[in-house]
């Protein structure tokens, strides 16, 4: 990079070939990068006045949550819409739906929690996909549901980036994101058609909204090119009868080392099945888990 300017009016200037590891670069320290490419040149817009400007436009944004650069496999990133209601009819339990997306790997994922104020499914949730950004709305999610935010996003080995949507920017009615995917032809390369994948998800109507907030928040970084050669599948946080809560999963280090954030567990998977999850520590002692199906 090449610093110029006068007083305060500082410029930045790269070269073209090295626009790509800059952008890895401001990535890698958490800013979201626009990138502008001009659509002229000076000749063609003095041609329309002396005054003219050179026109510009914006063809994409690069965000930490969804760089596509060396992220596929155990070092994957995610970026995760949340939407929750409340089901009066059942002790007032609550409902998550949720949609997080791997940029590098063109893989979209859909599914739904339920949970109570502890919020350790919603806790798990986020232990397992471990997103780099949150996309959730200002005024939909409780008081419990963001604690759960905060306490989880603690953990891992950076915090993820917190992103409220204001009310009226977001779907509120799964019908207009039915739409809404329809009109732009999203998932049009997916393995599976997208109203099929919901087959397996248990609250579809909150789950749906989930995946309109995620696909809204694509396309203003104009990545439509992910809706739309992507593959979408249904996501179970809990399967199988053996359930950790995200409290559970912290105190196991199961998905990264408390002591330095890193992916390095302090125990290993040694045997897991439906009913027997045996866990193997690094100094030889084994801790054994039990749960009856019955």
């Amino acid at each position: 990079m090449t610093l110029s300017g006068v007083g305060k009016c500082r410029q930045v200037g790269i070269s073209e070939s090295g626009i790509d590891e800059a952008v890895q670069k401001l990535l890698a320290r958490g800013y979201n990068v626009g990138r502008m490419e001009q659509l002229e040149t000076s000749e063609q817009a003095k041609s329309r006045g002396s005054t003219s400007v050179i026109r510009r436009k914006l063809v994409h944004v690069f965000t930490p949550s969804t760089t596509s650069e060396g992220n596929i496999g155990p070092d994957a990133v995610h970026l995760l819409a949340v939407k929750e209601t409340c089901n009066e009819l059942e002790n007032g339990s609550t409902t998550f739906g949720f949609a997080f997306v791997d940029c590098a790997a063109l893989k979209v994922w859909v599914g739904s929690i339920s949970d109570d104020a502890s919020c350790a499914a919603l806790g798990a949730l986020l232990m397992q996909v471990s997103p780099k950004e949150v996309i959730y709305d200002a005024r939909g999610l409780s008081k419990d549901a963001q604690k759960a935010l905060k306490k989880y996003s603690l953990t891992g080995p950076a915090a993820p980036l917190m992103s409220p949507v204001q009310p009226g920017a977001d779907f509120v009615d799964p019908a207009e994101v039915k739409n809404f995917l329809d009109l732009k032809g999203y998932f049009k390369g997916s393995c599976n058609r997208w109203d099929h994948t919901f087959d397996g998800v248990t609250s579809h109507d909150v789950a749906l909204c989930a995946l309109g907030s995620l696909a809204n928040h694509l396309e203003r970084l104009m990545l439509d090119e992910v809706l739309r050669n992507g593959d979408i599948l249904s996501y179970e946080v809990y399967r199988g009868c053996l359930k950790m809560d995200g409290q559970t999963l912290v105190n196991l280090e199961i998905f990264n080392n408390n002591a330095d954030g890193s992916p390095s567990c302090k125990y290993n998977i040694f045997v897991k099945s439906s009913f027997v999850l045996i866990l193997r520590g690094n100094c030889g002692n084994y801790i054994f888990f039990y749960s009856n199906c019955e």
